[in-house]
């Protein structure tokens, strides 16, 4: 999507992917409002299908992976933000 940065799995370059775009959110912190999860029509709609289909099983997305497809189709560009801080792993090495 025009404006989204490149994040970790995206298609490469110049490789037509009908609907979601392989783009996920890269980290182990991600915040999202539970009420735009929970009251928006059309994510839960969405949602919904995602998992009566069983697609989440069947091509094997995860909780990321789904949670990006649904920042992609129904967040605005001007809803979100990405942050980037550095944080340390168990190693004790600090990470960028």
């Amino acid at each position: 999507m025009a404006g989204r940065p490149a994040v970790a799995g995206a298609a490469p370059e110049g490789v037509p992917v009908a609907g979601w775009d392989m783009t996920v959110l890269h980290g182990n912190f991600v915040v999202y409002d539970v009420a735009f999860m929970t009251k928006h029509p059309l994510v839960q709609r969405y949602l919904r299908t995602v998992v009566q289909t069983g697609a989440h099983f069947r091509f094997r997305w995860n909780e990321q992976a789904t949670l990006a497809m649904v920042w992609q189709l129904f967040v605005r560009e001007n809803e979100w933000a990405q942050l980037h801080f550095p944080y340390e792993h168990r190693e004790r090495r600090l990470l960028s």
